[in-house]
């Protein structure tokens, strides 16, 4: 157990379409938690990340705005240009003798940073006092793509509704992209944390059975808190346009990322897959 003086620091470092949203919001409504003004900050990814990283001829005027901010954007840009002020801000949430001890950072693109910026922003955390706690959801990896893509392409899905095929289409496309693969390597994200944060600082979970009392009273031991139930029925961020993905898209997304498959498999055992990933079992080749 944590020292009531030592507060803790979660730094949430995805899946993205995880359940990283609802994981904030249940998190948010707990009375020893404040995870400040966002749910992702983006204060670390933005060298490492390119879908993240601002385009150059904003990168100039933000820099200006981050010196006086007047607001939230503008805090996060400075964030960005000074990470002691992202430290101080959070060091500021969990003064002493109030009851809030939990602060954090969910930004699931954190999943793609490398060790020697992991290690740099453990060091930062530290330092300030904070004992850093690591939470990392997974998600079947075809239906994190699938729901990642969703929500890339739900205007260009919104722009074609006698289309039945666009959304299966626009995923055929991206499922490769960078943008995709960064976030759903969770073997190279395991390995990066685990060579930086103790393993008994690391939460692992699945999407597949986070919404129910066993993931949420796992996840409040880990971080010292009572048992609390939350709104397992509550969608957060979800997907508003859907459509049918086809069985042989979904098989090649799945062989895509095999080596995926594998690795939780080995690590977590294969009933993990058997049990919670079979919708996109690969067909036997008997």
């Amino acid at each position: 157990m944590n020292k009531p003086s030592t507060p803790t620091f979660v730094l949430g470092v995805g899946a993205q379409k995880a359940g990283t949203s609802w994981l904030h919001a249940y998190l948010s409504r707990l009375p020893e938690v404040d995870l400040g003004f966002m749910k992702e900050y983006h204060v670390f990814d933005q060298k490492f990340v390119a879908d993240k990283t601002p385009p150059l001829r904003r990168r100039i005027p933000n820099w200006f705005s981050s010196f006086f901010p007047k607001n939230d954007e503008e805090r996060q840009l400075q964030f960005r240009r000074d990470n002691s002020k992202y430290v101080d801000y959070f060091k500021s949430l969990v003064i002493e003798g109030t009851r809030v001890r939990i602060t954090g950072d969910i930004t699931p693109s954190y999943a793609a940073l490398p060790t020697s910026e992991l290690a740099r922003i453990s060091g930062l955390l530290q330092q300030a006092g904070f004992r850093v706690k690591v939470i990392f959801l997974m998600r079947d990896p075809v239906e994190r793509c699938i729901s990642a893509n969703r929500m890339y392409a739900r205007h260009k899905v919104r722009e074609q509704p006698d289309n039945p095929n666009v959304e299966a289409e626009i995923l055929g496309m991206n499922y490769m992209k960078p943008r995709f693969a960064i976030r759903t390597r969770y073997d190279l994200t395991i390995a990066n944390l685990e060579a930086v944060f103790p393993r008994e600082d690391i939460f692992y979970a699945f999407y597949e059975e986070l919404f129910s009392d066993s993931a949420v009273a796992r996840l409040c031991e880990f971080l010292d808190l009572p048992f609390r139930e939350a709104n397992y029925a509550e969608v957060v961020n979800g997907a508003k346009v859907k459509s049918e993905i086809p069985r042989p898209l979904r098989m090649e997304i799945r062989t895509y990322y095999q080596q995926v498959y594998d690795f939780v498999g080995s690590k977590f055992g294969q009933d993990v897959i058997d049990r919670l990933w079979h919708k996109n079992k690969l067909e036997s080749s008997s």
